[in-house]
Order: C-alpha cells, then sequence, then structure tokens
C-alpha cells in the first residue's frame, strides 16, 4: 500500500514540475456585520452615498411649474383625473398624426392617479407622486360598438377620467356619449388614447383586446405630465384646473 502511496506522489509532483503556470494563494479575510450594528452605518458608507443623494435631492426639489388651485382625481371624475386625461389626449393625437381628427378621446384610470396637485410650487417629485407607475401611452383605434362597451364599462367602475368625450352615467350603462360634441356612432372607427396598462385589459377594461390597431410610445404618462407642466411654465401659464363637467351622474334610479 506504502509503494502505491509513493506512486502516486511521484506523479504528482511530476505534473506540478511540468506546469508552466505557478500556482497562486490569496488568503481572504471576512467578518461578518449584523444589520442592526451601529457598525453598519459607518460614516464612511454615509459620506460616500451623500453626494449622490444630495444630486438626487436637488433634481427632484425641481420647480418645474405652478398650479393655481389644488386638483384631485375622484369619482366619478376630478380635476386632476381630467388635466391627466387631457395632457394624454394631446400627446395621443401627436402619436398617430391625425391632428384634425375629432373621432378621438382619451382615457385614464382614476386609480393610477396616486396623490393630489397641490396649489402653487409644483416639484419633478410631485409628478413621481401623482404618477409612480412606468405605464406608457397607447393610442387604440377600434369601432364605435366597441366604444360604447368602454363607457359602460366606466360606469360600472363609477367614472374615470375622460377628454373629448361626455357622458351621462345611468342604471342601465352610459347614455348620451357624445365625442366633440358629437354622438357616438357606433359604426363609426374612434382612436382611444390611455396608458398601455388599460389597453391590455387592466382595470377590467377587456374590450380593447378586440380593438383594430393599439400603438405603443416610448413616453411615460409621467413624462408626458412633465413635458407639458414645463412649456406651459415656460409660456407664463399655471396650471389651471378645468371645472366643466364631463359627466353627468342621472338622478333617476
Amino acid at each position: 500500500m506504502k509503494y502505491l502511496f509513493a506512486h502516486i506522489l511521484l506523479i504528482l509532483l511530476f505534473v506540478y514540475s511540468c506546469s508552466s503556470r505557478p500556482l497562486t494563494y490569496t488568503v481572504a479575510s471576512h467578518s461578518f456585520i449584523r444589520a442592526d450594528s451601529a457598525s453598519f452605518a459607518d460614516s464612511a458608507i454615509k459620506a460616500d452615498i451623500m453626494p449622490y443623494r444630495e444630486e438626487l435631492n436637488a433634481t427632484m426639489n425641481e420647480i418645474i411649474g405652478y398650479a393655481s388651485a389644488t386638483m384631485i382625481s375622484d369619482k366619478p371624475e376630478g380635476s386632476l383625473s381630467s388635466l391627466v386625461a387631457d395632457i394624454v389626449y394631446e400627446a395621443g393625437i401627436e402619436l398617430v398624426g391625425e391632428a384634425a381628427n375629432d373621432a378621438s378621446m382619451a382615457l385614464v384610470n382614476v386609480r393610477g392617479i396616486r396623490a393630489p396637485l397641490s396649489q402653487g410650487e409644483i416639484k419633478l417629485k410631485n409628478t413621481y407622486e401623482i404618477m409612480s407607475f412606468e405605464n406608457r401611452l397607447a393610442a387604440v383605434k377600434l369601432s364605435g360598438n366597441i366604444l360604447q362597451e368602454v363607457f359602460n364599462h366606466i360606469v360600472i367602475r363609477n367614472g374615470d377620467g375622460i377628454s373629448q368625450a361626455t357622458f351621462t352615467m345611468t342604471p342601465q350603462g352610459a347614455e348620451d356619449i357624445k365625442i366633440h360634441k358629437k354622438e357616438l356612432n357606433e359604426d363609426q372607427t374612434y382612436w382611444l388614447f390611455t396608458s398601455d396598462f388599460l389597453a391590455e385589459g387592466g382595470d377590467g377594461y377587456l374590450m380593447f383586446s378586440r380593438a383594430d390597431t393599439i400603438v405603443l410610445s416610448d413616453d411615460t404618462i409621467r413624462d408626458l405630465i412633465i413635458r407639458y407642466i414645463k412649456k406651459e411654465n415656460a409660456a407664463g401659464n399655471m396650471i389651471v384646473p378645468d371645472t366643466v363637467a364631463r359627466i353627468t351622474v342621472s338622478s333617476y334610479q
């Protein structure tokens, strides 16, 4: 047995001596730090992070515009959800390149607007509070009869934000629907501008799966809001709520 061991040892020494690459050794030391340890919040780490934190805070605290009044997102409609719908509508027209087309509207879900817009200074961070999701702009081309289903679903949801449209909520569904002040024509084709979340059937808008065309933009809804506020501010305009009713709730049951 000892001869076999010596034989194996000689082979290993031979292989080692023929190797052109020297063996190297690294001695590493480590220690465990408890997450609740005082050393976890080391001053050196804080010093490394601080410049990035200060830069981020400076960016997020940039004033990009001013609001003339506090705006909220509410059911069946609110001044903020109407504003966001208007912004989405303008961007949607640019996306599909049909600026003169009055067979078009916009829809945003109230649930996706997470905070109010307060009167006074509008900081960049406020737009992230309002629109915390990365939803993108989507243009949906659909028939009038599917659009009727969209309005009926808005009734089921007790309202959502709309632009360039008006209608009445009744126990039977949506009635007196008008797009650009013209009665809805179920045989006509319309463009509806919204978020990719809704276009993909979010919040129960499953009828969009039967749309003729869906066009997606690279812009998020938040991008559009920021761009709009900055543009209005550059023109010397405050963000003003639209108080004209778009959704009427029927008084009869």
